[in-house]
Formats: structure tokens, sequence, C-alpha cells
């Protein structure tokens, strides 16, 4: 079933699970899904469904409701597609089928997860700074604070959490995904 799930802000990790033929599910301070964000309308937003699309339309709030940042008009009502982040106050909301768990498998497969928009950063880590290297293609900015984590973070696990952190935080993903070299194998 296609879902909600609040992206950042006080309600961070809240999911709302829609269905087919729902009434109106009531985004905001108040109703169904409470952002707990100041900047959101008490009934901000409403998404609906018909048929089996799912629509979303701004409430006449006073700061405007966004999907993929193209402010909706006061008419508008706009098909929601996965992957497509709504933005109400300072708080991303994405539209999304929740992916098949990869716990039952016995391996990753690229069958389990939609890598063709999927970033790589690849940091090598050396014993000698000089020769440490990081290639992506991503923007400066991020690779900066992505550089910043890395000479700063004591180890690999606190490092792996803040280039997670700080991926989530500049990027639209909805997954990271760390992959460790066994240099042995």
């Amino acid at each position: 079933m296609p879902q909600l799930r609040v992206k950042n802000g006080p309600a961070k990790g809240a999911v709302q699970v829609l269905s087919d033929g729902m009434d109106e599910l009531v985004i905001g301070r108040e109703g169904a899904l409470r952002l707990g964000d100041s900047a959101a309308s008490r009934q901000h937003a409403e998404v609906f469904a018909i048929a089996d699309m799912f629509f979303i339309r701004d409430l006449g709030s006073s700061n405007g409701t966004f999907v993929n940042d193209e402010r909706l008009g006061p008419e508008d009502q706009v098909v929601l597609h996965p992957g497509d982040l709504v933005r109400i106050g300072s708080t991303y909301v994405v539209f999304e089928e929740p992916a098949p768990s990869v716990t039952d498998h016995p391996g990753f497969s690229h069958e389990d997860e939609d890598l063709e928009q999927a970033t790589e950063i690849s940091i090598e880590v050396t014993d000698s700074p000089e020769e440490d290297t990081a290639v992506a293609d991503v923007s400066y900015p991020i690779l900066t604070t992505l550089a910043k984590a890395c000479s700063t973070s004591p180890d690999v696990p606190t490092l792996m959490e803040r280039i997670c952190s700080i991926a989530l935080n500049t990027t639209p993903a909805d997954a990271i995904y760390i992959f460790l070299r066994d240099e042995g194998a």
C-alpha cells in the first residue's frame, strides 16, 4: 500500500498508510497526519484517492503546500507519484510505495531496490591523509560537509552514522546504504 512518511521535523519517521477509496486525509498541526511544525496550518493540506490514484490539495494554508518544490495553487489537485516530496512549512513528507524488505533475502540484489537514481560516493581511507581520495557525483557543499565528518569521526560506526545523517538531510534520498569492502576478500 502507498504511504506518506515524514522525513524531518518533530514528527520525523511518522508513517500514514493510504488505501484506495479512503476518505480525505488531512495533514497539518491537526488531522490524521500531525506534523508538529509551527509553520503548518492546523488543516494545511489533504490527500484523497480516486480509484487507485492519490491526489493532494492545499486547504487554503498561509504558507502554501509544495510538491517537488512547485507551489500548489488554490484550485490545484496534483496526482502523487512514488518519490514525490511534499513540503508543508519546513517539513518534508514523501509519498512512497514501501520497498520489499531485503532482510529476508540472503544478499543484496539490484532487484530489491531501484538503483538507477542512486548517487555513489566512494571514499578511500588510507594510512596517509595525503593519499585519501573522495569521488562523488554530488554538489561541492555536500562533499565538503562529508569531508569534515570524515576528518572528525573517531571510529567507523560514528563515521557511517554521520554520513547517513548528512546524506538524508541534504538530499531527497529516501534511504542510504553503506557497503564496506573487505580488503581480504
